[in-house]
């Protein structure tokens, strides 16, 4: 009887193929086989813009934040524009009121001064009036005239209501001071809250402007260049496409029967069994059956 050597290869791919599935269905969920890829990292905005100027060309390497391009929209200038402008309205318009404020205050101020000093003088006349009658009545009379003897006098009378004058005048002034005060306080409120609001709306601005100054998502390579110096590009356009220098997504196989432990969204540190020194924290963020 003659032997075979093709039956003994075919028993020995049967029980190497039945020691491949075994395995498979067996190894732990920790280990699989995979790829790793490289997926570029597309640059674009959410705006049409003009391109001012472009820095790099494609198969330039890049560092993550390096300049790409330089674009540019009207619409900012113009905002801007008009925000400067409503500013400084604004605070012209604060600046002039304060003045006004404070200008009515001194007027008040001083009103009030020159009329207090225009009673006393008054006051002073009528008293020195009084004194020489108070004399001559002293003088002529045969018992001296006491000043309490003086007190219905019509004289008299003139000067308590100069000086109630005065003192109604003091209040009267105080209460319009505190009515300019109020006033300034709640035009500084009006005008600060406004400048606030233009001052926010310029923020926005800035931050808008600062988009247009294209940068480098990642180290890598320039992959693709999807625009000229000078074109006006539409929103949403791929302007660069920037290949990077190591893989961003790892594909793992894992067998049907494998009982995954982990969820989408946790992290996990992958190791190579090729290159067991490389370990790299990973995210798992899909899945296919």
């Amino acid at each position: 009887m003659r032997f075979n050597l093709l039956y003994v290869l075919f028993v020995a791919a049967l029980a190497s193929c039945f020691w491949i599935v075994r395995q498979l269905q067996h190894q732990s969920i920790n280990t699989f086989f995979g790829t790793a890829e490289t997926e570029g990292r597309a640059v674009s905005l959410e705006y049409a813009v003009l391109i001012q100027r472009i820095y790099i060309q494609v198969g330039a390497q890049v560092q993550k934040g390096d300049t790409l391009a330089i674009a540019y929209r009207a619409e900012l200038d113009r905002k801007t524009s008009e925000n400067q402008l409503e500013s400084s309205r604004l605070a012209t318009e604060r600046d002039a009121e304060a003045a006004l404020l404070v200008k009515d205050r001194d007027l008040l101020v001083a009103a009030q001064a020159a009329h207090k000093s225009e009673l006393e003088a008054q006051i002073k006349v009528i008293e020195a009036e009084l004194a020489v009658q108070n004399n001559l009545r002293n003088a002529i009379s045969d018992r001296p005239v006491s000043a309490a003897e003086g007190n219905l006098n019509v004289k008299q009378q003139e000067i308590a209501a100069l000086r109630e004058e005065i003192a109604q005048g003091a209040i009267k002034t105080r209460e319009e001071l505190r009515r300019i005060e109020a006033k300034a306080k709640v035009n500084t409120a009006v005008y600060g809250s406004q400048l606030r609001q233009t001052q926010g709306s310029q923020s926005f601005l800035d931050i808008e402007k600062s988009k247009l100054v294209l940068l480098a998502p990642a180290d890598g390579y320039v992959q693709q260049v999807g625009a000229a110096a000078n074109e006006l590009v539409p929103s949403f356009r791929e302007l660069f496409r920037i290949s990077p220098q190591k893989p961003d997504k790892v594909i793992g196989f894992l067998h049907e029967s494998a009982e995954i432990q982990f969820q989408l969204g946790d992290t996990v540190l992958l190791t190579s069994m090729s290159r067991v020194a490389m370990t790299s924290r990973a995210v798992l963020n899909g899945v296919s059956p």
